[in-house]
């Protein structure tokens, strides 16, 4: 059985601070397709952290579930905002999928669309953990 070595760009503990890679990393389009999300993405950047964004043994303190604590009542903010920016996202990526001139660029679209959905899901994740009920986080529950 062989391994795959994540490239060091997707290791979550590897990989250069967000303004190194902006200067140095070249990502195409046919470079990141859907093997490079599925094998380095997935299994590197997300590996354990898939569900929530988090790693299991990561808690959210008995004091960011209590309503009224200013630093509670910022996130719960700033996490609605969140979620829905990257549904409103991941929504408007469809159209990049669908209209792709070329097969690199649809792949490289649609793993863009579904980390949108997944920075969604998390964020939603997020406020589930500090007591928010979890239906009606979406704009189309509210219809």
């Amino acid at each position: 059985m062989t391994t795959h070595e994540i490239a060091p760009e997707a290791d979550f503990d590897a990989a250069p601070s967000l303004l190194d890679g902006a200067k140095e990393l070249v990502l195409t389009a046919e470079h990141c397709n859907l093997a490079y999300w599925f094998t380095d993405v997935a299994q590197g950047t997300l590996a354990g952290r898939g569900a929530t964004g988090h790693t299991p043994d990561a808690v959210v303190p008995d004091y960011m579930r209590q309503k009224g604590h200013p630093l509670r009542e910022a996130l719960v903010l700033e996490f609605g905002f969140r979620a829905l920016s990257e549904e409103l996202a991941t929504r408007v990526l469809s159209y990049y999928v669908a209209n792709a001139p070329g097969i690199p660029e649809m792949e490289f679209y649609a793993t863009q669309l579904i980390d949108e959905a997944r920075h969604a899901r998390v964020f939603r994740e997020h406020l589930v953990e500090m007591g928010v009920p979890g239906t009606g986080c979406s704009p189309r529950s509210r219809r």
